[in-house]
């Protein structure tokens, strides 16, 4: 048979307070908690069974009063089930930390069923290895469900999600250092952020295995490994992409907002990003490490956080006719990416910058509006080309012309003696000139070149 039972009560039963019922219990024995409101702090430091029983009114409350964890866990094995846990340490919107969370992991083996987590700095922290999470629902705290671990260097792993949800948080299900993960049918919505990784290694996040069954307000989770020619599309219903050591991958007409990334390429090549629409994200399109011959084209990237774009570690990639717009930082995120094509892009009121450039050189930045961004260009450690790589014919004013051509730049004062619709004086970019800046709008001018199909690019 099992271990002794303990009943947890306001009055009648074996204990009025669950910290007491846990000092008494033994390994393996089982405490029942009814229905009430409890004060306290739980430290479950021996591998029992905790279980809230709703004996009328609601499941039993436990409330931290902002004194720490409603529900730690410091010992293995132990099962949490049926309780709603409320004002953890750190709780509210955009204030206080993370350190507490409405059930606390830091312990392996653990079940952890059924609960409800409100009003707490995160519904659930899982700081540790090998817990199951079924069934849950973490809504209305700063963050929803969290798999943390102390740093890139000590990964946690092996911890199983299925069935939760996490509604009406700040973020909803975070993954940072964590690895070999199994996500099943959960569901977040009407977070702020839904989904998406905060710390990220590519061994880590590759071993994880989360599928379409997971949903972002109604969308899917696509979270590929080493996949070669999928295509993501409209009857896809994606809600955002991550692609990790894949080749030869569309994603296209599709809405994809609300989540760390809308989509997020790692040491992925050859792949399209065509024709989304992705809003309210941290970042929009993140290319992130040895992300090579990619194309970004023809999206609407607008009201993401860091950016509407991102491009690290990666070389060879073409961003060309995007909308990107209305960032809370920067349009575009050039950093340590070399021989990138950037063109025929409308690149408008971003609150830091238009494009943003650290440690990234001989980069083709060309045809491309700079509209009303608080610095149209930020650069630092950077040398790039700010015109077309060769002489290209266009047409202006009704009248055909041959050669560079440059950017058009909110508030550039040259003249334009010739006509030609190319200013005479060069516009400075960092430590880097546009030689050819446009009088005026790309829209105004029809490029015809190999580069751009032998068609014209008017947008």
């Amino acid at each position: 048979g099992g271990g002794a039972t303990y009943k947890v009560c306001a009055e009648g039963c074996d204990f009025a307070s669950i910290n007491e019922a846990i000092e008494t219990a033994s390994p393996g024995d089982l405490i029942e908690v009814q229905s009430g409101t409890y004060q306290e702090t739980i430290n479950v430091t021996k591998p029992v069974i905790l279980r809230g029983v709703d004996t009328g009114g609601w499941m039993p409350i436990i409330d931290a009063r902002q004194k720490g964890s409603p529900i730690k866990l410091s010992a293995d094995g132990v099962v949490v089930e049926g309780f709603h846990v409320t004002d953890s340490s750190g709780s509210g919107v955009f204030s206080g930390s993370y350190v507490d969370a409405g059930i606390m992991v830091n312990s392996e083996g653990n079940t952890i069923r059924g609960n409800v987590a409100t009003n707490n700095s995160y519904g659930i922290i899982v700081a540790s290895s090998n817990n199951s999470l079924e069934s849950n629902n973490a809504s209305g705290n700063r963050g929803g469900i969290l798999l943390s671990s102390i740093g890139p260097s000590d990964i946690t792993s092996g911890n199983v999600l299925e069935g939760n949800v996490a509604d009406y948080n700040v973020v909803g299900i975070i993954i940072s250092f964590s690895g070999s993960n199994i996500l099943r049918n959960n569901s977040m919505s009407g977070n702020y952020h839904n989904f998406g990784y905060d710390g990220w290694r590519d061994d880590a996040a590759a071993t994880n295995d989360i599928d379409a069954s997971n949903l972002v307000n109604g969308r899917r989770i696509y979270h590929l490994v080493n996949v070669s020619d999928a295509v993501i599309d409209s009857s896809s219903n994606a809600g955002t992409v991550y692609c990790i050591g894949c080749h030869n991958i569309t994603v296209k007409d599709s809405l994809l907002e609300k989540n760390m990334e809308g989509v997020f390429l790692t040491n992925t090549s050859n792949s399209r990003i065509e024709g989304n629409v992705i809003a309210n994200n941290n970042v929009g399109i993140r290319l992130n490490y040895h992300c090579h011959n990619n194309s970004i084209r023809s999206n609407i990237a607008i009201n993401n956080m860091w950016s509407g774009i991102n491009v690290h570690g990666s070389d060879n990639n073409i961003i060309e006719k995007n909308e990107l717009r209305e960032s809370w930082n920067n349009g575009i995120l050039l950093s340590n990416s070399a021989v990138n094509t950037i063109r025929a892009n409308e690149i408008r009121d971003n609150r830091n910058a238009g494009m943003s450039i650290i440690g990234s050189n001989d980069n083709a930045v060309y045809f491309n509006n700079f509209i009303n961004n608080s610095n149209n260009i930020q650069s630092s450690s950077s040398s790039n080309k700010w015109n077309s790589t060769e002489v290209l014919t266009y047409r202006y004013k009704g009248s055909s012309f041959d050669g560079y051509i440059g950017n058009f730049w909110t508030y550039y004062k040259g003249k334009d003696a010739d006509g030609d619709g190319i200013g005479e004086m060069p516009y400075l970019v960092g430590a880097d000139k546009d030689n050819y800046p446009l009088m005026e709008q790309i829209e105004n001018y029809a490029v015809v070149s190999k580069e751009f199909g032998g068609v014209g690019v008017e947008r």
